[in-house]
Order: C-alpha cells, then sequence, then structure tokens
C-alpha cells in the first residue's frame, strides 16, 4: 500500500506540474530597432510586416487603415516613449468606427506559434485575437495586458506603448483586431514559429513539483514503521 501511496502521489505531482507548464503563452517586451529609428521584434527568423508598402500579409480583411503621421484625437503614429517619432506608414483599426464592424483579420500563409507587435498607446479596449482556421485560440485585451504586466519587471499602465511579444502561442495562422474607437495604432507585426525553452518547467512549476515532493517525503514518514 505505501508503495502504491507514492506511486499515486509522485504522479499527481508530475501532472499538477504539467498542467501549470504546458500551453502557456509568455509575455515579453524585449525589442531592436529598425532602420528608422521604429521599435521591431528582438527574434531572429521571423517574418516583419511593417506596412511601408502596403498591408504586407497574405490576405487583409475587413475595417483597417494604412496610414502615416497624426490626426488630433483620432490616430497617431505608434512609437516607443523614449524613442523618437514615427514617420514611417503603419497600422490604424478600424479605419472608421461608422461600420457595421470594426474588426480587421491578417492572415498568415502559415501556422505560427509567436506574434509581435508595435502597440501603441495601448488602451483597454483594444483587442487582439489568434485564429486558427477561424477559430479563436487566445485573445487578449489591452486592458488584460496591461493588468497582468503588473507583477512583471515591465509594467504598463494604460495608454503606455511597447513592443509586445508572445511566446508559446497556440498555433494560429491570422489575427483579428477590434477596436471601438480609431485608436488601435499598430506597427512592424512579426510572426513566425519560434523555439523556446517551453519544455523546460518554469519556475512556478517547479516550485510545484518541489511541494509535492516535500508532501511526498511527508507521507513516507507518515507510513514508515517504527
Amino acid at each position: 500500500m505505501l508503495q502504491g501511496s507514492i506511486k499515486r502521489t509522485f504522479w499527481a505531482a508530475m501532472a499538477l506540474c504539467l498542467s501549470v507548464s504546458a500551453g502557456a503563452t509568455t509575455i515579453g517586451y524585449d525589442n531592436a530597432m529598425d532602420a528608422n529609428g521604429v521599435a521591431k521584434s528582438a527574434v531572429t527568423g521571423v517574418t516583419t510586416v511593417d506596412f511601408n508598402h502596403g498591408c504586407g500579409y497574405a490576405r487583409c480583411t475587413g475595417n483597417y487603415a494604412i496610414r502615416t503621421g497624426r490626426v488630433a484625437n483620432a490616430y497617431s503614429a505608434p512609437r516607443l516613449d523614449d524613442a523618437g517619432p514615427n514617420e514611417t506608414p503603419f497600422l490604424s483599426a478600424p479605419a472608421t468606427i461608422f461600420a457595421d464592424s470594426t474588426a480587421s483579420t491578417y492572415t498568415l500563409g502559415q501556422t505560427a506559434n509567436y506574434f509581435g507587435l508595435l502597440w501603441g498607446s495601448i488602451d483597454p479596449f483594444n483587442v487582439i485575437s489568434f485564429l486558427d482556421n477561424g477559430r479563436i485560440v487566445a485573445r487578449y485585451t489591452g486592458g488584460s495586458l496591461t493588468e497582468s504586466s503588473r507583477s512583471s519587471d515591465h509594467p504598463l499602465a494604460i495608454g503606455d506603448s511597447a513592443y509586445v511579444n508572445f511566446f508559446d502561442l497556440p498555433a494560429y495562422d491570422s489575427i483579428r483586431l477590434t477596436s471601438p474607437e480609431t485608436a488601435f495604432e499598430t506597427d512592424n507585426h512579426a510572426y513566425g514559429t519560434v523555439n523556446t525553452a517551453s519544455d523546460v518547467p518554469e519556475p512556478g512549476a517547479l516550485g510545484l513539483f518541489a511541494f509535492a515532493l516535500v508532501g511526498l517525503g511527508a507521507l513516507v514518514r507518515r507510513r514508515a514503521p517504527y
């Protein structure tokens, strides 16, 4: 019975760890700079869409516009706070709020598990969805992003700008941007399949595993004959 209990406890601990570490998307804020001084992905081997020559994806549909510059109370080119002005074309979605839909969809032409974008003036009502064959597999709002960043080494406030990296996403083949206002400005999108150290248990998972092993040791001590 003791051996069976130990085995059950061990496998329960392993299952707990796997449930924590598997499939977890990591959000980071590292970036490089392109030749125009605009933030871009620092990840190597990914495809970048800079909107300098149109939309740039395999397919772009919905309510969006490629713009430059700034119009007061309407839109403004995204840039990091410590960078110079962004004078290059960028994506603004939606193009108009006076339409049946304020969503736009961008098809990659492949599947990916990484996505990055320069997200200007992060508003709580901005929504980015990741889709696979038309089904939403992950979804983030500007509000959820700023909320989750508070415990990171790069805390964000509403209205801040950042280069946002989504690692270890579920496989997706398109993204959808939605906003009730013409205030979802982004630039230098990046996507690809990125191999990270996701098969190594995360610190939280390691802590849970250690906790489970402590419990296992306590069980052995309780069951040990005197």
